[in-house]
């Protein structure tokens, strides 16, 4: 059971996720804040497994409480889940300097943050049990962005995210380069991967919109195989 802390000024919304958690049978709310939590202390008290926090609420605190998890060995497994009102060069910034890969954007959705929630679940299941791979999580995130395991575009998505992950210096890495990579994996062309990955993410547009703007847009190829990467990269290093 996923033990989560949730940290939200938004009565409403809080409201909302807390009846709609008492359904679920592997999800327990284990604290509730409406203002930052002073330390990482309390994170560590309430065993939390995932912390849900509006960054708006305190932006200063907000950032040493997320300093304070980082250094700590008792959170290196939690999982966070933060909530911005905007997503400027200061986001931009805080997310990478924390590998903050799941997020939502204002406004809010109480069916988009169960739904965060029970991704960030899944990845924590998979591992636990140890039932996981490269390949199992890689899929596991490209299913959580609507993107259908029955597609080829999606097994040369897994495929190029994989590698991708695997390269010492990946931004020196064209994608042109990848691709031709993938196509020999799979033996065939550079063309078809391309082709499919485009079609199968514009499939995963025109179903369920909501998944795939992981960049607040339609993505592109290369957008897809650098979140699928980075969140791989994550679960290697924590687990």
């Amino acid at each position: 059971m996923a033990r989560v802390y949730v940290c939200l000024d938004d009565i409403v919304l809080l409201k909302q996720v807390m009846d709609m958690s008492m359904e679920e049978q592997d999800l327990k709310i284990v604290g509730i804040a409406t203002s930052i939590p002073q330390s990482a202390a309390e994170l560590i008290q309430q065993d939390a497994d995932i912390f849900i926090m509006r960054y708006a609420i305190d932006q200063q605190k907000a950032k040493y409480l997320l300093e304070e998890i980082a250094l700590s060995e008792a959170l290196v497994n939690l999982q966070i889940i933060m909530m911005f009102d905007e997503m400027d060069s200061d986001v931009f910034q805080l997310m990478a300097q924390y590998d903050l890969h799941t997020f939502l954007a204002k406004p809010y959705n109480p069916h988009e943050l169960m739904e965060a929630i029970h991704s960030k679940n899944r990845y924590h299941k998979l591992v636990e049990n140890g039932n996981w791979t490269s390949e199992s999580v890689a899929g596991r995130i490209l299913e959580e962005l609507g993107l259908p395991a029955h597609l080829k575009g999606y097994n040369y998505l897994r495929t190029a995210a994989i590698l991708f992950s695997q390269q010492e210096d990946p931004l020196q890495l064209k994608m042109g380069t990848l691709y031709a990579m993938v196509a020999k994996v799979h033996a065939t062309t550079q063309i078809r991967v391309e082709k499919c990955m485009r079609t199968a993410i514009a499939y995963a547009y025109r179903h369920c919109p909501e998944l795939i703007c992981v960049y607040n847009t339609k993505p592109t190829c290369s957008q897809i195989i650098h979140y699928v990467s980075e969140h791989l990269k994550l679960t290697m290093l924590t687990y």
